[in-house]
């Protein structure tokens, strides 16, 4: 079965407003030590209720009822009287609380804004990476597209005049002197002297 609330959550505000709460939630509430010091001096005065100390250390009265009122004047006047007397409320005040979970929210943005930032960094160098790879292959693709000649080096463009293979480019010759008053060249005998061509008379 679930707790019944003591407090609204308009009242949890109000109690959090005054400088006598120590910690204030639906279910509880917890003094000062100021304020257990201030009820024990207000006891002594006649006709001081503990409603009208409530009332006069800035409370709502309404907000508490005569049971609340009891439990309050008791459990206050139960440690007044105990061998160690009055002393501060154990574990954190709502504002401290309030400060803890902020520095606890605090860390866990900064964390979470740490990763987020380490994980775009992944994504920015899984694409540089990407990028490097298509680049390196484009490139060999292309080496492997230009055709070699025998000898390893690259064929002509087309239209390009073309030696044959182990041939040199040279100029062409220029002609021999030409010769007139005779159709072909100069008759030897067969020891090799020149023939005289003989005219008659």
């Amino acid at each position: 079965m679930a707790r019944k609330p003591t407090y609204t959550e308009e009242q949890v505000k109000e109690f959090l407003a005054n400088p006598y709460t120590h910690y204030a939630s639906i279910y509880r509430l917890k003094f000062t030590l100021e304020f257990k010091q201030f009820f024990m001096e207000q006891r002594e005065i006649p006709g001081m209720t503990t409603r009208k100390i409530l009332q006069k250390a800035g409370y709502n009265p309404d907000a508490f009822s005569n049971t609340l009122c009891g439990s309050i004047a008791k459990n206050i006047r139960n440690e007044a009287s105990s061998p160690r007397g009055l002393r501060p409320p154990r574990g954190l005040s709502s504002e401290q609380k309030a400060a803890a979970f902020a520095a606890k929210d605090l860390s866990r943005q900064k964390a979470e804004d740490s990763i987020r930032e380490l994980q775009e960094k992944v994504v920015h160098l899984e694409a540089q990476l990407e990028f490097l790879k298509k680049t390196a292959f484009l490139r060999k693709k292309a080496s492997r597209q230009i055709p070699k000649g025998p000898s390893g080096s690259s064929t002509p463009r087309p239209g390009s005049p073309s030696l044959p293979s182990g041939s040199s480019a040279c100029l062409p010759a220029s002609p021999g002197p030409v010769t007139t008053g005779g159709s072909g060249p100069p008759a030897h005998d067969s020891d090799g002297s020149r023939r005289t061509s003989e005219t008659s008379d």
